[in-house]
């Protein structure tokens, strides 16, 4: 099975586990996964997995959909933080249901991700340690920009939290599905922070460089992958 393939069941996959009777949830949910983004993270996460040496992929694909609606659901209150309107190319669900549904809604993604999550054991923690990362991350940038204090030490501090993290945990859950020995789990580990840094400055960069004339013929934000 392809990567791309296996990205396809992913999809599925989350479409069906934000299912809920309360129509908000749901209709504000899929449409946040349904414009779509580069899915970097559950890439990262079924890749490593496969050169770890795993011989049954389709066990980690729900892993690997629970890695990117953590990310979803980041992205979703971070336009309630940032007073976004648009996100992948989409009114943001902050802009369409206001800010209390969105903030509900971020918050229906990350308890999905129990349920996702749940088959995985002890391999919860890998998760979970990125997840509270990710909001000491956000949490030093808003402090950062509060208190005109955006040093490069903060700047550093804030994208190996908010972003690294993540996708050190993708490149760490994989190798960890696949039965890696500890010497490829660390490496992998270390892979995926580095590239989790590497795309965030190049991100922040985009952010202050590109015009809209150069934005028209490129893929989407990294932040919005």
């Amino acid at each position: 099975m392809t990567t791309e393939m296996l990205l396809k069941r992913v999809e599925q996959i989350m479409i069906e586990v934000v299912n809920s009777d309360v129509e908000v949830l749901r209709d504000a949910s899929r449409h946040i996964l349904l414009a779509g983004g580069k899915r970097i993270r559950p890439r990262l996460l079924l890749l490593s997995y496969q050169v770890a040496g795993g011989q049954a992929v389709e066990t980690a694909i729900p892993a690997a959909a629970a890695m990117e609606l953590v990310h979803t659901a980041s992205v979703v209150h971070d336009d309630i933080n940032d007073h976004g309107v648009v996100r992948r190319g989409r009114p943001s669900v902050n802009a369409i249901w206001g800010r209390t549904f969105a903030l509900l809604t971020g918050d229906y993604l990350f308890t999905k991700v129990y349920e996702l999550m749940a088959p995985y054991g002890e391999l919860n923690v890998v998760l979970a340690e990125a997840t509270v990362a990710l909001v000491e991350g956000e949490t030093l940038q808003a402090s950062a920009v509060k208190n005109n204090a955006f040093t490069r030490e903060a700047y550093y501090q804030i994208i190996a939290r908010k972003t690294a993290a993540l996708f050190k945990a993708s490149t760490t859950l994989g190798a960890r599905l696949a039965g890696a020995d500890d010497h490829i789990v660390d490496a992998l580990a270390e892979f995926g922070f580095k590239i989790g840094l590497a795309f965030q400055i190049v991100d922040d960069v985009l952010d202050l460089t590109a015009d809209t004339a150069c934005l028209l013929y490129t893929s989407p934000s990294p932040r919005d992958s």
